[in-house]
């Protein structure tokens, strides 16, 4: 637009212009918090320019957090938002004192040791909340990040010119067949990165005031590195206290307190005896064996925990006559799997768990076997669990349904 800037309203012309290829692409990628963050902050820059006003990015961060909360309140909850956010703030604030520590004296270092100092500024702002979140840390992010910036800007640029071309058959086909070996390259440097041995650093768990004090930390030494003076680093060893002694809470009452987890997995019976961060899993065979499952419903509880053995289910578990009976920290749970099911007469029980559909009756369940709790597990039907849970509400009986009231755990 620099041939239009003569023109009486060209600085309009290039706001509006502007707004609408911003939002446009906005709605191209599906309006994630993410890139409604980066189009509501530079939609305020182009404003700025035709109404002759400064911005300062730290206003625009602000305001723009603000609007896209008054749109949808819950945004502040998603992971985008909140790490897009972080991400800015850290490298807006970090990555300048950090890129001053190192001149390199060629091109090609420099545009490298920008990049570097921009994954680390990043990294430090956001590093608590990917703890948090997702409990790990990639520990070759500086690697990662050398090729990713770099291919994913032209990605982006390739991406935004298919669309351009895409009446043209020919050229469309030409650049989406360029578009996509880069991709291929992305991705595939990125498996290959996460292939490497310790390439992540795993099953780390942190509570919500964990979160909140890694990141009062980085600001603390941030302060302190600009500032010299002592004040933040009496913060920081204030707030280094407060850590330990809720990471000492935490492992008084979620490690070493032994606990049995009932998971809610349709169609599956799945248990966890936890201990000491060790758990003994008790599951159907069709649950050990599905990975993503376990992945998904079990691994977070198991992080929580503390766990860092897993072992089988048979050191814990014996098939007798239709049922499996479990024996864990001197609390007897029997598991009915089968309706020719046949509990040892005159057994003192602490649980019993219905699967498989093996009861159905809860009275006549209770009639022949006594127990001071009754779990309707996830192997059942729901139509099954809510008559069984129906009747036993109508007489007093204590019934857990797991599909109706999700995963249960017990402290034992």
């Amino acid at each position: 637009f620099k041939p239009f800037q003569k023109l009486k309203y060209s600085k309009w012309m290039l706001a509006a212009t502007s707004l609408v290829v911003l939002w446009t692409y906005a709605f191209i990628t599906g309006l994630s918090p993410s890139v409604l963050r980066a189009v509501m902050m530079f939609s305020f820059v182009a404003m700025a320019r035709p109404l002759d006003r400064q911005t300062n990015i730290y206003n625009t961060l602000a305001a723009s957090a603000f609007i896209l909360l008054v749109y949808d309140p819950f945004m502040i909850v998603s992971v985008g938002f909140q790490l897009s956010f972080l991400a800015v703030i850290g490298i807006v604030g970090l990555q300048p004192p950090l890129y001053r520590l190192w001149e390199p004296n060629s091109r090609l270092w420099d545009e490298v040791w920008k990049i570097t100092s921009v994954s680390i500024a990043a990294q430090l702002a956001t590093f608590s909340l990917g703890l948090f979140y997702f409990h790990q840390f990639p520990n070759y992010f500086l690697v990662a990040n050398l090729f990713v910036i770099p291919l994913s800007f032209v990605v982006l640029l390739m991406g935004i010119g298919l669309i351009l071309v895409g009446y043209y058959a020919a050229a469309a086909s030409a650049l989406g067949w360029a578009l996509e070996w880069i991709i291929k390259v992305l991705n595939e440097g990125v498996f290959l990165i996460e292939r490497l041995p310790f390439s992540v650093l795993g099953n780390i768990y942190i509570s919500k005031l964990q979160c909140c004090i890694l990141l009062l930390l980085v600001v603390v030494i941030y302060t302190w590195i600009e500032t010299k003076k002592s004040a933040p680093l009496i913060i920081g060893s204030l707030l280094c206290i407060l850590y330990s002694m809720d990471q000492w809470i935490y492992l008084q009452k979620n490690v070493k307190p032994g606990k049995a987890i009932f998971y809610n997995i349709a169609g599956h019976t799945a248990i966890d005896f936890m201990e000491s961060g060790r758990t003994y899993f008790v599951s159907d065979s069709a649950m050990a064996r599905d990975i993503l499952k376990i992945k998904f419903h079990v691994a977070p509880a198991r992080v929580q925990a503390g766990v860092r053995n897993v072992h089988q289910g048979a050191a814990v578990s014996r098939e007798i006559n239709g049922c499996a009976l479990m024996v864990w920290n001197k609390k007897t749970i029997v598991q009915i799997k089968d309706p020719a099911y046949v509990v040892p007469p005159g057994m003192e029980i602490d649980i019993v768990v219905i699967s498989n559909n093996a009861v159905r009756s809860i009275v006549t369940l209770v009639s022949q076997v006594k127990a001071r709790e009754y779990i309707i597990d996830s192997s059942n039907s729901f139509r099954n669990a809510s008559r069984l849970l129906e009747e036993s509400h109508s007489f007093g009986i204590k019934t857990t349904s797991l599909l109706h009231q999700g995963a249960y755990t017990i402290i034992i």
